[in-house]
């Protein structure tokens, strides 16, 4: 009876499992139409939760759930680091879900991994490499998931960044075959479910690069479905990428003023993420072969996006230091306490204090005891958003005039998060 009882022993339980689960799919979900630093921020905070619940006594079953819950977002933050061009960050969230799928046996996450490094070797110049990881992730792939179609479709892409028209066209038709059998997903936006408007945008993807004329009509296709009402979902910056692919095919077949025009359009957008920058450069390169009017505007354009973007606070230690900046983590206004208090005022603050931390921390908040923390080594694992505290900081939005912070007001700001 006693060893019943400690096999069904949990501090834990089911429904806290399932409701990390629900996280993990919404993230998911929002990785389409959320900035990058921002999604970043959230799957942190969740990973800093999961792992304090794995610290705890759970079943084995719940522990694997959470390790898998784990996995995905490690996956989910690498991603993220790529968009945002932090490539040994996300090597590193890589490497971790790749360890967490081999001991949990998901061969899923597996090949997610696999197919995530095509995908950044891809983008980075690597096409050959990119191409052989992505037969990689087939191979490891379960013959019914996502990852098999995803991870066909990245190969078509690196073929054709090579010029190889038999592998591409070989690649393409695969991708279709799985595509057909495909049901409708539940969350088409899901970021790990495939769903057959992204197989639309891969293949108009594949054959601009290809160089095929059969780019243009297709990506006006895509493009056309996507800002109609027959396609309920928007997806923003799946858009923004499509009005990039029918840029390159205008240019690539002599249309050099209507390709400016689309593509000056998907960079105003504001939606191209660090990542897809090179994208951008190629249409600029081929609008401005043709000797377009609008190539020197658009080239001017880009180099602003450009620059604006880089300069981003999309990590912390990019934060501003003067008071009255503002850290830009809220973007003008999203989080929920409605102020700022910046790094620079918080820290002198707690550490006038004293050496250690006073005060009962709630909300899942950490502190140490007995001991006084360096701010460079402190962390703030909570349940919020993730949003306003990463890494013992306090990132919010515009910066308003400074305020004493004490522990007992940090808490309870955390407490609201």
């Amino acid at each position: 009876m006693d060893l019943a009882r400690l096999v069904t022993a949990s501090d834990v339980g089911a429904a806290t499992v399932e409701r990390v689960e629900h996280a993990v799919d919404d993230l998911a979900v929002a990785y389409p139409g959320t900035t990058p630093s921002v999604l970043l921020a959230r799957t942190r905070a969740h990973l800093g939760y999961v792992t304090a619940l794995l610290e705890r006594r759970c079943t084995l079953a719940e522990h694997g759930r959470l390790l898998i819950a784990a996995g995905w977002l490690s996956l989910l933050a690498a991603t993220s680091l790529i968009d945002l061009h932090r490539r040994a960050a996300a090597l590193a969230h890589l490497r971790t879900a790749v360890q967490i799928a081999r001991e949990t046996g998901h061969a899923e996450i597996t090949a997610w991994c696999l197919e995530t490094r095509a995908w950044h070797l891809l983008i980075t110049g690597d096409y050959l490499a990119a191409a052989r990881l992505a037969q990689a992730a087939q191979r490891a792939a379960p013959r019914s998931g996502s990852a098999l179609i995803q991870a066909t479709a990245q190969e078509g892409r690196a073929w054709a960044r090579l010029g190889a028209a038999p592998e591409t066209r070989e690649a393409l038709a695969r991708t279709e075959a799985l595509v057909s059998a495909l049901p409708q997903p539940d969350q088409p936006e899901h970021h790990y479910k495939y769903d057959p408007a992204k197989a639309d945008s891969y293949v108009a993807t594949t054959l601009s690069w290809a160089g095929d004329p059969a780019a243009v009509d297709t990506s006006r296709q895509v493009l056309a479905r996507m800002e109609s009402s027959a396609d309920a979902l928007p997806r923003p910056r799946r858009a923004a990428l499509a009005r990039l692919d029918l840029a390159l095919a205008l240019a690539s077949t002599g249309q050099g003023d209507e390709a400016a025009a689309v593509a000056m359009e998907a960079l105003t957008s504001g939606l191209i993420v660090q990542s897809s920058f090179w994208r951008a450069a190629e249409v600029i390169d081929a609008v401005d072969s043709h000797g377009a009017p609008g190539a020197a505007d658009l080239r001017e354009a880009y180099q602003e996006f450009a620059s604006r973007r880089r300069s981003r606070p999309d990590h912390p230690d990019q934060l501003p230091r003067q008071p009255g900046e503002g850290c830009g983590w809220c973007h003008g206004g999203s989080c929920p306490l409605g102020s700022c208090v910046h790094r620079r005022w918080l820290w002198p603050a707690l550490r006038g204090a004293g050496s250690e931390w006073r005060g009962r921390p709630r909300r899942g908040l950490r502190r140490p005891t007995g001991q006084p923390v360096p701010p460079q080594r402190a962390q703030w694992p909570h349940a919020g958003c993730g949003g306003c505290v990463v890494d013992m900081r306090v990132l919010c939005g515009p910066g308003v005039a400074p305020r004493r912070a004490s522990w007992a007001g940090v808490v309870a700001m955390a407490g609201r998060c």
